[in-house]
């Protein structure tokens, strides 16, 4: 299976820090020349960037034709960032921080602080699903700083996050259609940045390339073709993504007892980029038993290795980082995920893996 390398000169890092520098705020990172060109051509008051959740390349050629809305206004292609999964890839977007600066790598952190594996997003203990601590684990330890908040008070603009997930909350399509035009009403530039947990969600549980995936796709075309035509005439609307899917078989770590005998605790972050917590005398014999019980499709990188690699994008990387990744980290080059352990319910498509169908994906550009 064809695999990429992330390229965090063409990803949605250069996308915010090109519209924080647009907004005439401060941005940590290089921006994007062709966005630049973009926005300067049209001296834009407002931006919006939506991002539809699991929206890859692969999915606009499969599920949509060439001459859909979306597949039309593509602007240019994009890299995800690295693990091409959700936590790591819109954190990115929403604090213009790579993912070695900000550490939010994937679903599942272990924090030494507490001793235990955190699903960093719910704040919840990964394993039991019981609430972590009476404080958010993952502000505490690794905090954020919001791109939002930098153009706010950079003076210019003001910018927002329209989410269901976002404070306050806009837990409809509709909600967020109603706010995103009412603010680019306002008077004065604004910066929106809207979520939608959709295709990913159904991806996950249907398939890649189920029917079902179809139907939301051309579903979520007509409502961001309809929000183009009704926002502003001075509104640029961006679309993109922050990973794309693909469907994957599993395999677990416990179904070989004599590998799980040397791990310290179960593993964390992603099963498509696993990290593992190894006891210190059985470090030396890991990677055989490893390589024996998973002969391949995976690429086993010492966690030094994995953090000099470059995968984890630029920038000073949180001092949390060598914690965050642990002894060694597998990371999938084909279909399989590499779970700790068999669950209830299996996810049919899933993601944060370096193959072309999870890191290739697209930003739409769009206007009245």
């Amino acid at each position: 299976m064809i695999c990429r390398f992330p390229d965090y000169e063409n990803c949605g890092l250069n996308v915010i820090s090109s519209v924080a520098r647009y907004m005439k705020a401060p941005f940590r990172h290089r921006p994007l020349p062709a966005l630049d060109r973009l926005l300067e051509a049209g001296r834009y008051r407002n931006v919006v960037l939506f991002l539809l959740d699991g929206m890859g390349m692969d999915a606009l050629a499969h599920d949509l034709p060439a001459d859909s809305f979306f597949n039309t206004h593509i602007f240019r292609e994009l890299s995800a960032v690295f693990p091409s999964t959700t936590t790591a890839a819109t954190t990115a977007i929403e604090t213009d921080y790579a993912p070695s600066e900000h550490g939010w790598l994937g679903w599942s952190l272990y924090f030494h602080e507490i001793d235990r594996m955190v699903d960093v997003f719910p704040n919840r203990v990964s394993v039991t699903r019981e609430v972590a601590a009476p404080y958010h684990v993952g502000q505490t330890y690794l905090p954020l700083h919001p791109v939002f908040d930098r153009i706010t008070a950079a003076g210019y603009a003001k910018a927002a996050l329209i989410s269901p997930f976002g404070d306050p909350k806009y837990p409809e399509l509709s909600d967020i259609r109603e706010a995103l035009i009412s603010g680019c009403r306002e008077e004065g530039p604004h910066f929106f940045y809207a979520y939608w947990g959709d295709p990913d969600h159904t991806m996950h549980e249907s398939g890649v390339y189920a029917d079902e995936v179809r139907k939301v796709l051309k579903e979520l075309e007509a409502y961001i073709q309809d929000l183009a035509l009704t926002l502003p005439d001075d509104t640029l609307l961006l679309v993109t993504a922050d990973h794309g899917l693909i469907d994957v078989s599993h395999l677990y770590v416990t179904d070989h007892p004599e590998l799980t005998e040397t791990l310290l605790r179960p593993t964390s972050v992603e099963p498509r980029a696993t990290v593992f917590y190894v006891k210190p005398d059985r470090l030396a014999d890991f990677p055989a038993l490893f390589k024996e019980a998973f002969p391949e499709g995976f690429a086993l990188m010492t966690g030094e290795e994995f953090r000099l690699s470059g995968i984890l994008g630029p920038g000073e990387p949180t001092p949390k980082l060598k914690d965050l990744t642990g002894d060694f980290v597998a990371v999938s080059l084909t279909g399989a995920c590499l779970d700790y352990a068999p669950k209830e319910s299996m996810l049919k498509g899933a993601h944060a893996g370096l193959t072309r169908l999870e890191m290739r994906v697209p930003l739409i550009a769009a206007k009245k």
